[in-house]
């Protein structure tokens, strides 16, 4: 007999991911919290049958999968508009890098 809690669990965790999947169209990194989320429920509740780690593993690969196609979809339509792949560059490390400044430009 399977307890309750794990269809409140599988309800509330559906609901989340549903909201991480909206934060995507907003620019929130929501594949990442999809997978998150799942993992600290695992980590919370491992004697719950819920999701595997096998199952886990394979959707961070996925994730990963994903995140690489993006990057290499998004310079190759740059390159495409005539633009360069190099301003993508730093996405790979971080979002918050911030650009070089010209001598005596500023503070």
């Amino acid at each position: 007999m399977v307890p309750v809690m794990v269809y409140a669990y599988a309800i509330v965790l559906t609901l989340v991911n549903l909201l991480c999947w909206v934060g995507i169209l907003f620019g929130l990194p929501g594949t990442w919290l999809m997978v998150l989320f799942p993992v600290l429920l695992k980590w919370w509740q491992p004697d719950q049958f819920m999701v595997s780690w096998t199952v886990l593993g394979v959707a961070v690969g996925l994730a990963m999968l994903g995140e690489a196609l993006e990057f290499v979809l998004g310079a190759a339509g740059s390159r495409r508009s005539m633009s360069t792949v190099r301003p993508s560059m730093p996405s790979l490390g971080s979002a918050r890098i911030s650009p070089r400044r010209k001598r005596g430009a500023g503070p």
